[in-house]
Protein backbone atom coordinates (compact mmCIF):
# COMPACT_ATOMS: atom_id res chain seq x y z
CA UNK A 1 0.00 0.00 0.00
CA UNK A 2 1.55 3.33 -1.29
CA UNK A 3 1.22 6.51 -1.40
CA UNK A 4 2.04 9.02 -4.42
CA UNK A 5 3.79 12.03 -3.74
CA UNK A 6 0.71 14.28 -4.57
CA UNK A 7 -1.40 12.61 -2.17
CA UNK A 8 1.30 12.68 0.39
CA UNK A 9 1.36 16.53 -0.16
CA UNK A 10 -2.22 16.76 -0.34
CA UNK A 11 -2.93 15.58 3.09
CA UNK A 12 0.83 16.68 5.10
CA UNK A 13 0.77 19.92 3.84
CA UNK A 14 -2.31 21.10 2.90
CA UNK A 15 -4.67 19.29 5.23
CA UNK A 16 -1.88 19.23 8.49
CA UNK A 17 -1.97 15.34 8.93
CA UNK A 18 0.74 14.01 10.41
CA UNK A 19 2.91 11.51 7.76
CA UNK A 20 2.33 8.96 10.99
CA UNK A 21 -0.91 9.54 11.12
CA UNK A 22 -1.65 9.12 7.33
CA UNK A 23 0.29 5.98 7.62
CA UNK A 24 -1.19 4.67 10.78
CA UNK A 25 -4.48 5.21 9.62
CA UNK A 26 -4.04 3.27 6.18
CA UNK A 27 -4.37 6.17 3.27
CA UNK A 28 -3.05 4.98 -0.07
CA UNK A 29 -3.36 5.37 -3.83
CA UNK A 30 -5.46 4.00 -5.83
CA UNK A 31 -3.59 2.00 -8.50
CA UNK A 32 -6.47 0.96 -11.29
CA UNK A 33 -9.77 0.31 -11.83
CA UNK A 34 -9.32 -3.23 -10.60
CA UNK A 35 -8.30 -2.06 -7.54
CA UNK A 36 -11.49 0.00 -7.18
CA UNK A 37 -13.32 -3.03 -8.35
CA UNK A 38 -12.30 -5.12 -5.82
CA UNK A 39 -12.95 -2.54 -2.86
CA UNK A 40 -16.58 -2.20 -4.18
CA UNK A 41 -16.29 0.82 -5.36
CA UNK A 42 -17.57 1.50 -8.68
CA UNK A 43 -15.81 4.01 -11.30
CA UNK A 44 -15.37 4.31 -15.32
CA UNK A 45 -11.36 3.12 -15.91
CA UNK A 46 -10.83 6.77 -16.31
CA UNK A 47 -11.70 7.74 -12.98
CA UNK A 48 -9.86 5.21 -11.30
CA UNK A 49 -6.68 7.03 -10.39
CA UNK A 50 -7.47 8.72 -6.87
CA UNK A 51 -7.01 8.81 -3.38
CA UNK A 52 -8.46 6.17 -0.88
CA UNK A 53 -9.12 7.61 2.36
CA UNK A 54 -10.20 4.37 5.06
CA UNK A 55 -12.88 4.12 6.71
CA UNK A 56 -13.01 2.84 10.27
CA UNK A 57 -15.37 0.78 12.66
CA UNK A 58 -16.31 1.58 15.91
CA UNK A 59 -14.94 -1.32 17.05
CA UNK A 60 -11.40 -0.14 15.19
CA UNK A 61 -11.77 -2.44 12.25
CA UNK A 62 -11.62 -1.11 9.00
CA UNK A 63 -14.60 -1.27 7.11
CA UNK A 64 -14.17 0.26 3.96
CA UNK A 65 -12.49 2.92 1.93
CA UNK A 66 -14.07 6.45 0.10
CA UNK A 67 -12.27 7.14 -3.22
CA UNK A 68 -11.37 10.85 -4.32
CA UNK A 69 -11.08 11.78 -7.79
CA UNK A 70 -7.48 13.11 -8.22
CA UNK A 71 -9.20 16.46 -9.51
CA UNK A 72 -11.64 16.58 -6.47
CA UNK A 73 -8.27 16.82 -4.31
CA UNK A 74 -8.10 20.77 -5.20
CA UNK A 75 -11.10 22.25 -3.93
CA UNK A 76 -9.54 23.92 -1.14
CA UNK A 77 -10.58 24.32 2.40
CA UNK A 78 -14.50 24.17 2.53
CA UNK A 79 -14.80 22.35 -0.40
CA UNK A 80 -16.14 18.56 -0.64
CA UNK A 81 -14.56 16.30 -3.03
CA UNK A 82 -16.69 14.32 -5.06
CA UNK A 83 -16.42 10.47 -3.09
CA UNK A 84 -17.47 7.69 -4.24
CA UNK A 85 -18.64 5.35 -1.31
CA UNK A 86 -18.49 1.44 -2.03
CA UNK A 87 -21.28 -0.06 -3.76
CA UNK A 88 -23.86 -1.75 -0.89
Amino acid sequence: MTLSPNHLDQLATKRGIAESVIAERGYRTCTGHSELKSLGIGARKAEAEGLLIPLWSPDGTQATFFHVKDEGLDHGIGHLPLMRPPAK
